[in-house]
């Protein structure tokens, strides 16, 4: 799994988060940017990326909990934040090698 070099831009935070909370129809997906926030980056990665994440968080929370997608800038930085309502993930030393995966049939790529 290799992305393409990424083809960065000037990107709405906002309206991005727009359109990755609307995908998610399990849980709640509330967001939050400032309107006039803009940040350059490839927005199809990061959307991807974070559709995976939210995906993630909905599928980890429980019936009735909402999950949130902040971004802020600080530092001169974009910051994204997701949270969820679910139980963490349980203690691993493999977390962060490829393709390992918790989830019953899952492939470790998302």
């Amino acid at each position: 799994a290799k992305l393409p070099p990424p083809q960065k831009r000037e990107v709405a935070v906002a309206e991005l988060l727009q359109r990755v909370a609307a995908l998610e129809t399990r849980r709640r997906v509330v967001w939050s940017a400032a309107p006039d926030l803009q940040a350059t980056f490839d927005p199809d990665q990061v959307e991807q990326a974070l559709i995976n994440v939210v995906r993630n968080a909905a599928e980890a929370s429980p019936e009735g909990a909402e999950v949130t997608i902040t971004a802020t800038r600080e530092a001169g930085r974009l910051s994204l934040r997701v949270r969820d309502q679910g139980p963490g993930l349980p203690p691993s030393d493999n977390l962060f090698v490829p393709f390992f995966t918790t989830k019953p049939g899952g492939s470790g790529i998302g």
